[in-house]
């Protein structure tokens, strides 16, 4: 995809849409909720830090340190889902 994921559009909704760089989880969220359904998961790495979802519509099911190959610092998985 080259175009902006606000500008993005698809006949069909997405079934997971995956983030690893983003200012936050709720942009991520506004950004791209045209693209997803009931059924869309959200998979967004993020740091470490424990960051609140406001998003309305949408709800955290997940949160997981992993660890990243060749990176000195742990991130953290978080699984959002729409909340309907």
């Amino acid at each position: 995809m080259a175009q902006r994921i606000e500008h993005w559009q698809s006949d069909d909704a997405v079934d997971v849409i995956i983030s690893r760089a983003m200012s936050s989880a709720d942009d991520l969220l506004r950004l791209s909720e045209h693209l997803g359904n009931a059924h869309t998961q959200w998979m967004i790495m993020k740091g470490r830090e424990q960051e609140s979802l406001t998003q309305p519509g949408f709800r955290l099911t997940d949160a997981q340190e992993i660890d990243v190959p060749l990176l000195d610092a742990t991130r953290r998985l978080l699984k959002v889902v729409r909340d309907d």
